[in-house]
């Protein structure tokens, strides 16, 4: 995503360790990969991975503005716009990430 982190916050690790993960290594590189799109800066911050009282991601509803405008953006670049990608990236279901794009005026 050509964006030079240098540091992870030590909250980071303690949020990832209490964290059930009822997916896989998959939920993780997921996580990360979209903490890595959030960040402005080169530091990796609790604020930047969605993991609200243990709830797996796919069940959150991320509707984070323009965060989640550019969240989108950035996973169908990183996707070459191929939704079914994106949407598995992002840990929703086509249709949602369809609705998303409708919503946010990405097509």
């Amino acid at each position: 995503m050509k964006k030079n982190i240098k540091h992870i916050d030590k909250r980071v690790y303690k949020k990832l360790h209490q964290y059930d993960f009822p997916g896989n290594v998959r939920e993780l590189k997921n996580l990360v990969e979209r903490a890595v799109i959030l960040t402005t800066g080169s530091i990796l911050k609790p604020d930047y991975f969605e993991l609200k009282n243990k709830i797996p991601l796919q069940e959150q509803n991320f509707e984070l503005g323009e965060q989640g405008k550019k969240l989108i953006k950035a996973a169908l670049q990183k996707t070459d716009f191929n939704k079914m990608q994106a949407a598995k990236l992002l840990n929703i279901s086509r249709q949602a990430l369809d609705r998303r794009i409708k919503k946010y005026n990405l097509s």
